[in-house]
């Protein structure tokens, strides 16, 4: 079951959407400001699908996302969503975020206001996205490459 991270300072939005999310079986984490947000991220070892609304206090949303990218331990752990009214914002997202490099990244954005049949539809694609990275991240095979590698570098001489 993906876990999704709702990351808003309104309290009817952050209800309406872990209701919604969780009729379609998703376990839904709420964040009020930018500095839980940003804990919460650093903290889980398990991934989420973050929404990452641009207004909230103390650390916007965008800031948030700057600090993930600066860290990409913590961005290719999870997925991110960026929402906004203010599509001037949406030109500023960090680079590292783009969805451009090591599978990470922004994987939607979505513009206020939106309907609740999109928001669901674009957390349920990066719920679906980031479990095939991780399933991807922990396979066999890729296990298997680090045995190998390891093993090569034991073998060298001194």
């Amino acid at each position: 079951m993906a876990r999704v991270l709702v990351i808003n300072d309104d309290q009817d939005i952050r209800e309406v959407v872990r209701i919604v999310l969780t009729e379609e079986g998703l376990t839904v984490t709420k964040a009020v400001d930018g500095v839980q947000a940003l804990s919460l991220l650093t903290d889980s070892a398990e991934p989420f699908v973050a929404l990452v609304d641009y207004h909230v206090p103390q650390l916007t949303g965008w800031r948030v996302l700057q600090h993930v990218a600066a860290r990409p331990e913590i961005a290719e752990r999870h997925a991110f969503i960026f929402m906004t009214g203010d599509v001037r914002a949406l030109g500023s997202l960090p680079a590292d975020l783009s969805g451009s490099g090591r599978g990470c990244g922004v994987v939607e954005t979505l513009t206020k206001p939106f309907d609740l049949e999109t928001l669901t539809a674009k957390v349920c694609q990066a719920a679906t996205r980031l479990a095939q990275r991780t399933r991807h991240a922990m396979t066999p095979h890729g296990k298997e490459l680090e045995k190998n590698h390891d093993a090569g570098a034991r073998s060298r001489p001194a």
